[in-house]
């Protein structure tokens, strides 16, 4: 994993208006695969993302197919969904901003710029990026 942060945080370019602890904690949690090891989810290795970022419409670049998981109120649910998909990691790192900053930028405004890392994954989580209860 330290390797792995590492190469990540070299990716983030200066300027980046998302913390970098967070971009690296998401990065590590959204790559991994269901044995915890980081870098190793479909996603990753067959679409350089490090974010698990669904493909909506308004999405025009490369997208991947993959198996997912969401928490409900009423249980886990388990299927098929569309995701974003890159050349590189410094690509889907870079979408994630865009991401977080400019195309929802309303709703997770309390996200960017914030410096305190345990504010930012709540706000993330609360914001809606991920269904699990225990995301941050």
């Amino acid at each position: 994993r330290q390797e792995f942060a590492q190469k990540v945080n070299g990716l983030i370019p200066n300027g980046n208006r998302i913390l970098r602890s967070l971009t690296i904690a998401q990065a590590i949690i959204e790559s991994s695969d269901s044995k915890g090891n980081v870098a190793c989810s479909t996603l990753t290795q067959l679409g350089n993302a490090l974010f698990g970022i669904k493909a909506t419409q308004s999405w025009h670049g490369k997208t991947i197919n993959c198996q997912t998981r969401e928490v409900y109120a009423t249980g886990d649910w388990h299927g098929p969904a569309t995701f974003r998909a890159y050349d590189s990691w410094a690509q889907s790192i870079a979408d994630h901003e865009n991401f977080l900053v400019n195309e929802c930028s309303n709703r997770y405004k309390c996200v960017v710029g914030e410096k305190d890392y345990k504010k930012a994954a709540q706000a993330i989580q609360a914001a809606g990026y991920a269904t699990d209860p225990g995301y941050a």
